[in-house]
């Protein structure tokens, strides 16, 4: 069976790809080039080999070769919309706080489905002055048209990208046709009709289109080029017919004029070329301002930079993919499908998640022709690439059986917020089984199969008590109250619903039964808000199944999850962020509201054991005596609601979702967080740009900090300027903290193995220090944010410290300044290392030192040379190395000094061999501290 599907090879911007890596640099599989490594180009062109000198080569690798996660950054900063941000918030995604591997990945997935519903977007907006608009753009009804367009398309509005699509637009209706010079240039260097490609070609001064000799084209499919003085068009006719059937393409009058057009232009027949030129002849030049728009706004919301846009595209990949899945469906449905296909077209529809189908618009597979074994092939192959993307840690089976685990997970996590509340009471007093997701799943869908077929209403497990329950059941729990004082419990909400829950599955009301089920009602509604597809991917990641997991094994983890000192500071600082932009509420009701804020946090840790202590004290249940008994409490738990509209606590109401959770919701609609995020992903992209760090994820894995967007740009900034960060430091934890830091770090230089050690438990310590103080009342959210950065960069530190590269904080007056110590080993007692403080007279000070066995050299690196500080310095080193047997050189001067690479003899050093160069490198670090 063949399976004839809408084009959608080739669609893809290959040169801007998100998956594109450092070993890649050869773009689309078709292009060929040779490297005259003499810097001299030949002009093949009747050859269709397109000379580049190897300095040309060596550019485009340049270009090329970006990390992964900076093409992650630049997904982010640039496609996702406020409506994908409130859309990744509900799903639990926090763009700043998941690896952003993830977020694209969660990010495609989204726009699919937007794609698939076909629903229009409007969402938030970078809320441009029309003034602005009309100034950037010119014309105010063609702002309006450009602005409604991108919101349609899902695509931020902001004012770097309508200044970006205006300029693109603008371009695009300036082209005029091809001349025929021109559309041979296009099809010898093979390229896409964009807009800077065709404007390039206008201007490439492309006039002679025969100014070449003509040719033919050799047996096989290479059909490499041959010189000829004239075509004889009667005696290629039939290897033309031949190449257009094998390539799947209609013989034709017109696919056998492009084909003859190719050989006589001297331009090498292959199925590259072939629809390379076809793609050109489809764009209908000049193009309309309004289709200009239409086309440079469907590539912006596929990645593309809007001069990258392919004028004879009108769909993005998330509507091919849709298109794709239709395409599936109909063929399930036409009688002409046999039995056997169908049920394999069956299966595989299964496998057509959004991400799958997107991914597979990606592969750049073509379906035209495609027979249904090479779909099933290819369907499979993008399912396990999402697949890893998800779970990059496990082997591909493992990475499809876990994302298969977390798609059955959501499924039937979302199931539950509709099944009767009586299942619960059913599995703990009839069956009493553990409760797990599977079979509360599995007994909800038997109770409500049974109440939908009797038309009978019932209380679901994951909503509040309703006024919609249905007459039968109000009146069936008249006399709840009743019941509830003759076994000594209050009348609350929780109680009412617990009775309610005992009733329906007929288990005698006592209080003892009662305190279960109230018990378990509350697990479920708790651990099902914070099953979110987010925290259900980080459970499966670190191994635990969440459908056969006990929801109270599932709390403990969600519990255990929420205490993470940088997640706690982060929702914060976005609930202070939230009351300071809302705009709303005096300085007091700010200081109430932060007040109450610290006291739930306090509460939710101790799981009721607060409210306990309140009542068995006999004292009225106030927000003041609360938080006292909070201080000492250990555990706790209390319902809340968070007002939506700024953050503020409303009330105390029966509605067990946590803090965190309310808050986040809070956020789906807020566009403040959104523009904060938004700003921050540009932030970090301008950062990894600019940054020459190569590895940037493996230093990350060094310093156990997952690639995220707050991780990336804790990383590059403090490499590159920890001076900033220690200033952060010493505001929140202070002088004194600081100094026992580099204090314990130097008594430690001892060796290798001490150092990193001691510089492990200081951090940790610092960290603990910091995170205490975070819900101070005079903090503001900017405060919090940046508090988050310093614990985060103190990780950072420690992974620099992997590496043997160690910030040592130093104070200066009120400010905290860095010395940078590096150390790299040669061999055996052999080694360097290399030392920068910070002066205020001469600038960065460095000193280069070589160990080897008893003898030292060093040298003073600095912009300018100070006689008698430098004489000062190395009479100091010379003393002290004296003491240690270690006979030391004078100290050179030089401006600049390469500090040798670091060698790969590092690990198969034993430890006791370091001992030397850390104690020569502590003595360096000692001197230079008295002399700058």
């Amino acid at each position: 069976m063949k399976i004839t599907f809408e084009n959608s090879s080739a669609y893809m911007d290959k040169a801007r790809s998100y998956e594109s890596t450092k070993a890649q640099n050869k773009i689309g599989g078709q292009q060929a080039y040779s490297a005259d490594i003499s810097g001299i180009v030949t002009d093949n062109e009747a050859y269709t080999v397109h000379g580049r000198t190897m300095r040309d080569v060596m550019q485009e690798a340049q270009s090329i070769d970006v990390t992964a996660q900076q093409d992650y950054l630049t997904v982010m900063s640039h496609s996702m919309s406020g409506e994908d941000f409130g859309k990744m918030l509900k799903e639990g995604v926090d763009p700043t706080s998941c690896d952003v591997e993830t977020s694209v990945t969660i990010l495609d997935k989204i726009k699919a489905e937007v794609a698939k519903s076909g629903v229009s977007i409007s969402g938030f907006n970078d809320d441009i002055d029309p003034e602005v608009l009309k100034e950037i753009t010119g014309s105010e009804s063609y702002a309006n048209h450009l602005v409604n367009s991108m919101k349609e398309a899902d695509v931020p509005v902001t004012k770097e990208n309508v200044k970006e699509a205006d300029e693109a637009v603008k371009r695009a209706v300036e082209l005029t046709p091809l001349s025929e010079g021109e559309l041979k240039f296009m099809a010898l260097n093979n390229l896409e009709p964009t807009i800077d490609n065709l404007y390039l070609a206008k201007h490439s001064g492309a006039v002679d289109a025969d100014r070449q000799s003509k040719g033919y084209f050799a047996e096989g499919m290479g059909y490499f080029a041959k010189k000829a003085d004239e075509v004889d068009t009667n005696v290629i006719l039939p290897q033309i017919k031949d190449f257009l059937t094998q390539i799947g393409e209609e013989t034709n009058e017109e696919n056998i004029g492009e084909a003859t057009w190719l050989v006589e232009k001297g331009i090498a027949l292959t199925e590259a070329n072939f629809e390379s030129l076809n793609e050109v002849k489809n764009v209908n030049l000049p193009v309309s301002e309004k289709e200009a728009v239409e086309r440079v706004v469907t590539a912006m919301s596929d990645y593309r930079p809007a001069l990258k846009t392919n004028l004879s595209k009108d769909e993005n990949r998330y509507e091919l993919a849709t298109g794709l899945e239709a395409r599936v469906e109909a063929l399930i449905n036409d009688s002409a499908t046999s039995v056997h296909d169908r049920r394999i077209l069956e299966e595989t529809r299964l496998k057509m998640t959004a991400e799958v189908n997107v991914k597979l618009i990606e592969s750049g597979f073509s379906l035209d022709t495609s027979d249904l074994e090479a779909f099933v092939d290819a369907l499979k192959a993008a399912e396990e690439k999402v697949a890893k993307r998800y779970f990059p840690e496990s082997n591909t089976e493992e990475a499809v059986s876990n994302k298969q685990l977390l798609d059955e997970t959501i499924s039937r996590r979302n199931a539950l917020y509709e099944m009767p509340a009586s299942a619960l009471g059913s599995l703990i007093f009839e069956r009493k089984e553990t409760v797990t997701v599977d079979n509360l799943y599995d007994e909800g869908a038997k109770h409500k199969n049974a109440l939908d077929q009797a038309k009978a209403s019932y209380e679901t497990l994951m909503t509040a008590p309703r006024a919609d329950l249905g007459d039968s059941i109000k009146k069936a729990f008249r006399n709840v109250d009743d019941l509830l004082d003759n076994i000594g419990a209050e009348a609350t909400e929780r109680n009412r619903r617990g009775v309610r829950i005992l009733a329906y599955n007929h288990v005698e009301i006592t209080e003892e039964n009662l305190e279960r089920i109230v018990e378990a009602d509350r697990r479920v509604n708790r651990v099902v808000e914070r099953m979110n597809p987010a925290t259900t991917l980080k459970m499966i990641r670190d191994g635990i199944n969440p459908l056969k997991t006990s929801f109270e094994d599932l709390e403990t983890y969600f519990k255990e999850l929420n205490d993470d000192p940088e997640r706690q500071m982060e929702t914060y600082s976005r609930y202070l962020y939230n009351l300071e932009q809302s705009g709303k509420i005096t300085e007091d009701e700010r200081t109430a509201y932060i007040g109450v804020y610290r006291m739930l946090r306090q509460i939710e840790k101790s799981d009721g054991a607060v409210i306990g202590r309140v009542l068995e004290a006999g004292r009225e249940l106030n927000f003041s005596n609360l938080l006292s008994a909070a201080r000492i409490a250990k555990r706790a738990g209390m319902d809340i609601l968070v007002d939506d509209e700024f953050g503020g606590l409303k009330d105390l109401v029966y509605r067990d979702v946590p803090i965190d959770v309310q808050v986040s919701a809070g956020e789906q609609r807020n566009d403040y967080i959104y523009r904060q995020t938004f700003e921050e992903f540009r932030q970090a992209e301008a950062q990894a740009k600019a940054s020459s760090e190569e590895d940037i994820e493996g230093f990350l894995k060094q310093a156990d900090l997952a690639p995220t967007l707050s991780h990336i740009k804790e990383a590059l900034e403090g490499k590159a300027d920890s001076k900033k960060a220690w200033n952060k430091l010493n505001r929140f934890a202070g002088k004194a903290e600081l100094e026992s830091f580099s204090k314990g770090i130097l008594d430690a230089f001892t060796g290798r193995d001490e150092a990193l050690k001691a510089y492990e438990a200081e951090a940790d310590a610092l960290k603990e220090r910091i995170s205490e103080d975070f819900t101070s009342p005079e903090l503001t959210s900017i405060d919090v944010r940046e508090m988050k950065s310093s614990y985060i960069f103190l990780s950072v530190a420690v992974g620099m410290a992997r590496q043997e590269t160690y910030e040592i904080p130093m104070s200066a007056d009120d400010n905290a300044m860095s010395i940078r110590l590096t150390i790299r080993h040669d061999g055996e007692n052999k080694g360097n290392a290399l030392v920068t403080i910070p002066s205020e007279e001469l600038g960065d000070v460095s000193v280069s030192f070589t160990l080897d066995g008893n003898e030292a050299e060093g040298f003073l690196i600095c912009e300018k040379d100070d006689l008698e500080k430098r004489e000062n310095l190395n009479n100091l080193l010379n003393i002290a190395f004296e003491k240690d047997d270690i006979s030391f050189r004078n100290l050179l001067y030089t401006r600049k000094y390469k500090a040798p690479e670091k060698g790969d003899e590092k690990d198969k050093i034993q430890n006791e061999s370091t001992y030397r160069i850390y104690k020569a490198a502590k003595t360096v670090v000692e001197a230079m501290r008295q002399v700058f």
